[in-house]
């Protein structure tokens, strides 16, 4: 009897120690440690609590992932402190990164040049601020050459009470006549429940001109709205739906070309149009370059309804696209990873298939669109130093790829085979201060060989 009485008094212990745990301390007051820019106010937005209410370690670590996805911040730590008067205090200390960042980029398979700066969090409110020249000829049956000025400013809903705004401005040079602006405003998801909303609108005009002779060479305005939702990030770890739909309304002019079997898509044209996608699975960041273990795949379709244009245009576009993505982290120094994509459209020339790769490297030397296209990436990379204040990366990579348009020898169809390696100096705590040399080769007749440095 004694026992079981034991017992029921060590259990009861035991639920009341948990229950006490779930209902956390009272933050008496909270204090930003670490940061030399970023202001407070952007933090304490972040957190999802303030001074006062009791806070658990899972407020702690859904504040902790709220704040890593500022990507301001290299170290982000909580710990408390009794004070003297019996108050308690949460110390946030969020390690602010160097984001102010030069642009240099240079490609020498395209003759892509790009000197500029940005900021990423300029005077520490987490406005996105950069200012570049770019120029790129790029080598076809035609000589193709870009000169241009790019700003962009970013806004984030930290400043605009749940809104978000962004633009991105071009200005052509050198006869070029390219003038761009894209304008985006995000609505707060706690406006909607669980739904984040999003309208965009671009308006652009590119005219292109031959690089030897100055020949007009093309023409191509056009404008686009559209609004869109999807379930907020944190709906679940898993599954990511998403919808979106709109309009847009695009012009090609007289593009001084001839013959060069581009049915199809000349004259104005407006479309309304609808997409949805799903994306299943996670994929954890670990730094600038590396991902822990995780995979995801993912389907996207769209169809488009045309509601003004030439008559030669479909009147019903038809996009659907397929792809996967994998990491395995074997040791800490040590990762494999694999990115495959696929898509197809009724439309032969189709810019507006989506591919899939958080890495954002697209295959060197291929143009990946058209009627069809697919892209394996199987890559290794190896991190042969990495401390706070240096790190040496190598990474080999193979592609293999194929693009399904061919206008008058403009584009290539043929499959794509090459293989790649680079090596990465960077330091961790200034993520941007990286430097890279990558070198590919091509199987004869099936790509470009390429090489790229950049700063």
């Amino acid at each position: 009897m004694k026992r079981n009485i034991l017992c029921l008094i060590l259990l009861i212990t035991m639920a009341l120690s948990l229950w006490a745990e779930g209902e956390g301390k009272v933050a008496d007051k909270i204090v930003i440690d670490g940061t030399w820019m970023t202001r407070d106010f952007i933090i304490l937005s972040k957190l999802g609590f303030k001074e006062g209410d009791s806070v658990t370690q899972e407020d702690l670590e859904k504040a902790e992932k709220e704040l890593y996805r500022l990507n301001l911040f290299s170290k982000v730590e909580f710990t408390w402190d009794e004070e003297e008067d019996g108050t308690t205090t949460l110390h946030v200390l969020a390690r602010d990164q160097f984001l102010i960042m030069p642009l240099v980029a240079i490609d020498g398979s395209s003759s892509t040049i790009k000197l500029g700066a940005a900021d990423e969090n300029f005077l520490g409110f987490n406005v996105d601020l950069s200012l570049a020249y770019e120029q790129e000829k790029q080598y076809s049956q035609y000589d193709f050459i870009k000169r241009r000025i790019r700003g962009s400013v970013g806004l984030p809903d930290t400043l605009l009470n749940g809104f978000t705004f962004g633009q991105v401005v071009n200005i052509g040079l050198d006869g070029n006549a390219e003038h761009e602006i894209k304008t985006d405003f995000s609505l707060p998801t706690r406006w909607f429940n669980d739904w984040l909303w999003r309208f965009y609108f671009s308006k652009s005009l590119d005219v292109i001109y031959d690089a030897e002779d100055g020949v007009k060479l093309s023409g191509y305005s056009d404008s686009k709205w559209d609004l869109h939702t999807i379930f907020k990030s944190d709906w679940d770890k898993l599954w990511n739906p998403r919808f979106e739909f709109g309009w847009y309304s695009s012009e090609i002019g007289d593009t001084g070309l001839v013959d060069v079997g581009f049915d199809g898509i000349m004259g104005a044209n407006s479309y309304l149009y609808w997409s949805s996608g799903i994306t299943y699975g996670e994929v954890r960041t670990k730094n600038s370059y590396f991902q822990k273990n995780g995979w995801k795949v993912f389907a996207d379709y769209s169809m488009d309804i045309k509601t003004a244009g030439d008559n030669s245009f479909e009147p019903l576009i038809h996009d659907f696209s397929i792809g996967a993505e994998a990491h395995w982290l074997a040791f800490n120094w040590l990762e494999f990873a694999g990115y495959l994509n696929y898509g197809v459209s009724n439309l032969e020339n189709n810019y507006r298939i989506p591919i899939h790769n958080t890495r954002d490297r697209s295959v060197p030397g291929l143009t990946i669109n058209g009627s069809t296209f697919y892209s394996l990436t199987a890559q290794a990379h190896v991190t042969y130093v990495n401390v706070d204040w240096f790190a040496l990366e190598h990474v080999a990579w193979f592609d293999l790829a194929r693009a399904g348009i061919d206008s008058a020898d403009l584009f290539s169809t043929a499959p794509k085979m090459a293989v790649g390696t680079g090596l990465r100096f960077r330091i961790p705590n200034i993520p941007w201060l990286y430097f890279y040399i990558d070198i590919q080769w091509a199987l004869p007749e099936t790509g470009q060989d390429f090489w790229g440095i950049k700063i």
